[in-house]
């Protein structure tokens, strides 16, 4: 009764640490953008024809909200920029069909029920961050936190073309009231909603969010303001660099290293038959995503694919100590 009695003890530690054990993080790191001075202010006609647009490096990789893959067809592009005065930002959606474009609200209005775009700026030192919505005709909305404000004193213009849309913002920095300086970071995130896409991927972001919004800002990425006046083809090597493709690698190539803390735990796994066939489908995935890390120029949807079989063979190698130390007492 006394063996019995011990090894139940065990059982119902084991499942009490199942129970209580927190749900595994997906660790992402932050992602950034460098914001450059612009040599001269651009007009703000929401076209970005402008040839100072080309002093600034282009960024794209939207994700589904609270889903986190990749769009394909629809994806949109971003340029932010900065002089003494005010912050610029430039978008250009693309949309194969801009004619079913809905752009009805004015300013002021519910503008996120349009196509738009969204911005989201939590400036260094200050106590929350300002939401600013674009419609697809050049129509405004501001917000501090969650709640709408009458509209502050800025900027923005769209335009509408035959494979897209396009917007343009000029932002003072009086809005804010504050400068930032040189490398100073503002936490950020840029989004849209594309009322001409499938329902479950209508709501897009740069960053990876949760299912809880765009209002997400704890996970937030960051704007890095760099003092330095670029070239164009500065910018465009820049630019290279900020696609989604070598970020998501980079998040491959992190995530792989969970292997490797877990060595020891596989090594023991493999002594039970129950836990084997499981295990040797763990290593190979992890075999295929360091082979994904380390590929040069993979496919965007390839590096997609992996990096959700990424998320997956985490969670599976995470649980394996407490599947391996189950497997111990039921040996003993």
């Amino acid at each position: 009764m006394y063996y019995g009695g011990k090894i139940m003890r065990k059982f119902l530690c084991l499942l009490g640490l199942a129970v209580v054990l927190p749900a595994l993080a997906w660790a992402v790191e932050i992602r950034e953008y460098p914001c450059y001075r612009l040599a001269s202010e651009p007009i703000i006609d929401g076209k970005l024809n402008d040839e100072v647009w080309n002093t600034i490096p282009p960024c794209q990789g939207f994700l589904v909200l609270g889903k986190g893959y990749a769009r394909i067809e629809r994806q949109t592009l971003f340029k932010i920029g900065w002089t003494d005065k005010a912050l610029f930002v430039a978008a250009d959606c693309a949309d194969p069909a801009p004619s079913k474009l809905t752009a009805d609200e004015a300013d002021g209005g519910q503008v996120w029920r349009d196509d738009s775009v969204e911005l989201f700026l939590f400036p260094a030192r200050q106590s929350t961050y300002k939401q600013f919505v674009i419609n697809a005709k050049g129509s405004r909305l501001n917000c501090e936190g969650i709640g709408g404000q009458k509209l502050w004193n800025w900027t923005a213009k769209a335009a509408i073309g035959e494979q897209d849309w396009s917007c343009e913002a000029r932002i003072p920095f009086e809005v804010f009231k504050t400068i930032p300086g040189n490398e100073e970071i503002w936490r950020f995130n840029i989004a849209r909603n594309s009322f001409t896409s499938e329902a479950n991927e209508r709501y897009t972001c740069w960053v990876r969010l949760s299912s809880l919004g765009f209002h997400d800002v704890d996970n937030f990425g960051a704007l890095v303001f760099k003092e330095k006046v670029l070239s164009q083809g500065e910018a465009e090597v820049i630019g290279r660099h900020l696609r989604l493709e070598p970020y998501i690698q980079k998040q491959i190539g992190e995530l792989v290293k969970v292997r490797a803390e877990y060595k020891e735990v596989i090594e023991q796994g493999m002594q039970f038959k129950e836990l084997r066939g499981e295990i040797q489908k763990i290593q190979q995935g992890w075999t295929t995503a360091e082979e994904m890390a380390a590929k040069e120029e993979p496919s965007l949807q390839s590096m997609y694919d992996c990096w959700e079989q990424c998320r997956t063979l985490e969670e599976r190698t995470r649980k394996l100590p407490l599947r391996v130390d189950m497997e111990k007492l039921f040996k003993e």
